[in-house]
């Protein structure tokens, strides 16, 4: 463990050794203790490099250029689009992209007649991301008669988002390229027509003999405004590609509904997953209550993503007999089809539930009790007060946490003891829900215990359990929590059993927040004196929460940060 700690440590000192050179801030005149933009001189160090005769050089000063994304460099950019290296100019066009300006734009429709593929598609990339204009759209036109069918994908895209008469011909005739990404483009932006014409188009590209191009005809069908006939999509759902089924089955649900729930109904039983998945997205958003038997049958598929998705459409159902079948899985159902009808339950807040989730906190199943204890927390409940506080001291720590948040949700006095107790858990997560449950709550009976939370490193306490517990004596608001929250907010450090421990900032502010909550004059005198710790978070924090109390602000010490230049070069200044 020593040697592999030793190793990874030394490897990173490599790095940082090897990386050294490569930054070039202090003698490209950039000032790290306080923010400025790069001045002349280090503007002129880097524009020298654009013309050495090392061709890496060259490529690295128009890197660093485009990193600055000064627009001043346009033009210095600009001139090495016609360098003899293609890395060079495909390092230049890339640079030029991350520069605005109209002049980008005409250097980047330069490029698209560059002799190297990789210049003109990163150029025809960054125009068809950049606000259209006629330039764009005309050069667009062009790149859509390019050798490169990446090229002409894009180009195909941009005109169809474009529209207009002259630019759909173009799309349209893009639908019979011998390139099946150029033919999917076109497919995909008829669906952005409002055209009737195009729909017979689309009916053409269903029958694509690629998969892709009938999947992006599939989807583009249920967007087209003139689509409104679902039957030229039922032979899709029968299709080799899961792909093109799962495609189908969407448009098919948007257009026809309930008139086609038989076709959707079957493709549950798919063999592919992706493609049983949106079949039972598609019969939640129909909303069938003829689809609840298959949607509880899908309860206990092979697939996670399957199951969750099943027993989210049933929640969209709804209704009684949904509760009563999810009531019934839970106490009878196979290991998956009980873990999905208790977080079903608990979704419906189906209370005539309550009884059979506090019966699954006992389960064999570690998955399913979480999902009982967490659903009773969603149903609020009182009668899960008593099962809850039992279950809290289970064995198992993902239960106890839950049951923990479960019972902050249900609100009652009554968890007091279970969830103090629960403070001094070994596990953090099971700490970090007690806090937050205390807190929701809001008896001062739990100042005492948050106190010891929050001031208690030595115990193995984290910092997200220490904010939490900041956090929760905010909202109990009482006085007697001030001190500790002033000493917290104050100390950098907390002294534990291993040595100084850094506190997260987080902790800190929710020290400063809480003492807001709770007002008072000694809360305001030690957030003035805290507005100089040397943490700016933590400053910025305090200073918000004096503006809130006082109403007038409070300034606070910025440190701007350097803009820093990584430059790679071999000349001084």
């Amino acid at each position: 463990m020593r040697t592999d700690r030793v190793l990874k440590i030394s490897t990173i000192l490599l790095a940082l050794a090897l990386l050294a050179p490569c930054v070039r801030g202090e003698e490209a005149g950039i000032d790290r203790n306080k923010w400025r933009p790069p001045d002349e001189r280090s503007i002129d160090l880097i524009t020298a490099d654009l013309s050495s005769p090392d061709r890496l050089l060259r490529t690295r000063a128009a890197w660093c250029l485009g990193d600055i994304g000064d627009p001043e460099a346009v033009k210095d950019l600009a001139r090495l689009l016609d360098d003899p290296v293609a890395e060079v100019r495909l390092q230049a066009a890339a640079s030029l992209a991350k520069i605005p300006g109209k002049e980008v734009t005409e250097a980047l429709l330069r490029a698209l007649a560059d002799e190297h593929p990789a210049v003109r598609g990163t150029a025809v990339r960054e125009l068809a991301r950049r606000p259209r204009n006629p330039a764009s759209i005309d050069a667009m036109a062009g790149a859509a008669a390019s050798a490169d069918p990446s090229i002409r994908a894009i180009a195909v895209s941009t005109l169809a988002r474009a529209g207009g008469k002259e630019h759909w011909k173009i799309v349209e005739a893009a639908l019979s390229d011998e390139d099946p990404g150029v033919r999917a483009s076109a497919a995909q932006g008829l669906g952005l027509s409002a055209d009737t014409g195009h729909v017979r188009l689309l009916q053409d590209a269903l029958r694509d003999p690629h998969f892709l191009v009938a999947a992006r005809a599939a989807e583009a069908f249920r967007h087209h405004a003139g689509a409104s006939r679902s039957g030229e999509l039922l032979p899709l759902l029968g299709h080799a590609h899961y792909a093109v089924r799962r495609a189908a089955v969407y448009s098919l649900g948007k257009l026809a509904g309930a008139d086609r729930l038989d076709e959707v109904t079957v493709l549950l039983q798919d063999s592919d997953a992706t493609v049983r998945k949106s079949s039972a997205e598609v019969l939640g958003l129909i909303r069938d209550p003829r689809s609840l038997d298959p949607l509880l049958t899908m309860l206990s598929d092979a697939d996670k993503y399957v199951r969750r998705q099943s027993a989210d459409s049933i929640v969209r159902l709804g209704g009684e007999k949904a509760i009563q079948a999810l009531i019934s899985l839970l106490q009878r159902g196979d290991t998956f089809a009980r873990r999905e009808a208790a977080w079903a339950l608990g979704k419906l807040s189906a209370k005539n539930g309550t009884l059979a989730l506090c019966s699954a906190l006992k389960d064999g199943d570690p998955q399913v009790t979480w999902n009982a204890a967490h659903a009773l927390g969603e149903i609020k409940d009182m009668r899960a007060i008593d099962p809850l506080l039992d279950a809290l001291r289970s064995t198992d720590p993902g239960l106890r946490m839950n049951c923990a948040w479960a019972l902050g949700k249900l609100g009652s006095s009554q968890a007091l003891p279970g969830l103090l107790h629960a403070l001094s858990d070994p596990e953090s997560p099971v700490r970090e829900a007690a806090a937050h449950s205390l807190g929701l709550i809001g008896d001062v009976e739990a100042v005492p215990g948050l106190i010891a939370a929050l001031l208690n490193v030595g115990n193995g306490q984290s910092m997200a359990g220490r904010a939490k517990a900041a956090w929760a004596l905010g909202e109990l608001r009482d006085t007697r929590s001030i001190p500790a929250l002033v000493k917290h907010m104050n100390t950098r450090t907390v002294p534990s059993m291993a040595g100084p421990v850094f506190d997260g900032d987080q902790v800190r502010i929710n020290c400063a927040r809480s003492l807001g909550k709770i007002g008072g004059q000694d809360a305001v005198t030690a957030l003035e004196k805290g507005i100089k710790l040397p943490r700016e978070p933590v400053r910025a924090a305090i200073s918000a929460v004096l503006q809130q109390m006082t109403g007038r602000p409070y300034p606070y010490e910025r440190k701007l940060r350097p803009r820093r230049i990584y430059y790679i070069g071999n000349q001084k200044p």
